[in-house]
């Protein structure tokens, strides 16, 4: 089955897509490398953007720091060592990753 990309980025943090099935293979099979994985949306987004739109096509800011947060998060829980999230929300999301209980 083709998955279809959206406009919430859903595919970003899919157990079955590129990302977290790399992240795994990584650890799996160099288990002593420092994985790093980049948090973008753009390329999993409809739109292309990486966040949620507004009605009006402008980014939601708080929603996109959720949205960004939730697949660092993600990338996190399938081993990524070092999650940096893309850089116009970089400092929002770090601040959500932190009340989840990730941190440095």
């Amino acid at each position: 089955m083709v998955k279809e990309k959206d406009s919430y980025g859903t595919l970003a943090d899919d157990p079955e897509g590129p990302v977290i099935q790399t992240i795994r293979l990584l650890n799996k099979e160099l288990p002593e490398l420092l994985v790093a994985a980049d948090v973008c949306l753009c390329e999993y987004t409809d739109h292309g953007h990486c966040g949620i739109l507004n009605e009006d096509g402008t980014i939601n800011n708080p929603a996109s720091v959720a949205r960004i947060a939730e697949v660092a998060i993600n990338y996190a829980k399938a081993g990524a060592n070092c999650v940096i999230p893309f850089g116009t929300f970089l400092l929002t999301a770090g601040r959500s990753i932190g009340y989840d209980g990730w941190t440095n």
